[in-house]
């Protein structure tokens, strides 16, 4: 995860003394409590690093639902995933699928539960939470299908016994 922007309360300069030892400061972010002046792990950080080397969506936190915009961003990157899936590896596309369908179906989980509080979130599971998972569920038997039409070409051509 990307580190946080964190700065101690007050500023540091090489002439000054050494802080000492106990100085803490609290992240303004997620509250956390660090030594002053060295970085942290900010726990609000919900997107992970986008650069991973599967080209997979960022998704967030496992029981994190978020602002509408920060869901909104989440299914963007499953949707820029999933136009992506033609040029990967079948079983690359097979992993990806469990991976987005266990996020989306907890976002589904989350957004039924709050979605009585704030009717916006009615619209975003239904219209789009619900889409998703049933074109991830495409995208994963059309890669099941891939792999079993390799299997046969490599049984037909004496590869497995």
């Amino acid at each position: 995860m990307p580190k946080s922007e964190c700065k101690p309360s007050d500023s540091f300069s090489p002439e000054a003394p050494a802080a000492p030892a106990a100085a803490m400061d609290a992240c303004p972010d997620c509250g956390d409590i660090y030594h002053a002046g060295q970085p942290h792990e900010c726990k609000v950080t919900v997107l992970t690093d986008v650069s991973n080397p599967l080209g997979m969506a960022p998704l967030a936190v496992a029981g994190h639902l978020g602002e509408r915009e920060d869901i909104q961003r989440e299914l963007d990157g499953i949707a820029a995933a999933i136009r992506m899936m033609h040029v990967k590896p079948a079983d690359q596309v097979m992993r990806e699928c469990s991976a987005y369908s266990s996020r989306l179906t907890e976002l589904q989980v989350l957004l039924a539960r709050v979605e009585t509080i704030d009717r916006q979130y009615l619209k975003v599971r239904t219209q789009q939470v619900e889409r998703f998972l049933s074109e991830i569920d495409r995208q994963y038997k059309i890669a099941s299908r891939l792999i079993e039409a390799q299997r046969q070409d490599l049984a037909l051509m004496g590869g497995m016994q």
